[in-house]
């Protein structure tokens, strides 16, 4: 099964298996969304906010596994890695970091949104 570093195309499909390999697990299911029975949109609105904050934070890099499905490529896996500390092998691992930008992953629906007075 090949792995290779995510892009920000594979963020829907993050989202998406991290929705279904969470929803009944002890931390992310039951823990912290309680009524995701009844709000099953809110667990995937969870996982798409919390994967672009991955790929926004300098240290963090996405891995996905992939596998051929009907001539399409198809996400199997993902592993999220993040690189601590201030050693040598941080900071390179920090300047190899990809920086896609904060207007990739904006929320339109903000944008719109007037500022409190």
């Amino acid at each position: 099964m090949p792995i290779r570093y995510a892009t920000p195309a594979d963020e829907p499909a993050i989202s998406a298996l991290c929705t279904i390999a969470f929803f009944d697990e002890g931390l992310f299911g039951s823990c912290i969304h309680p009524y995701r029975h009844q709000y099953p949109d809110d667990v995937q609105i969870f996982w798409h906010e919390t994967i672009r904050k991955y790929f926004a934070t300098s240290g963090n890099f996405i891995i996905v596994a992939t596998r051929e499905e009907k001539e399409k490529e198809e996400l199997a896996g993902v592993a999220i890695w993040q690189r601590q500390g201030d050693d040598e092998g941080a900071l390179k691992a920090k300047e190899e970091w990809v920086d896609y930008g904060k207007k990739l992953f904006r929320n339109a629906a903000c944008d719109k949104m007037e500022p409190a007075t």
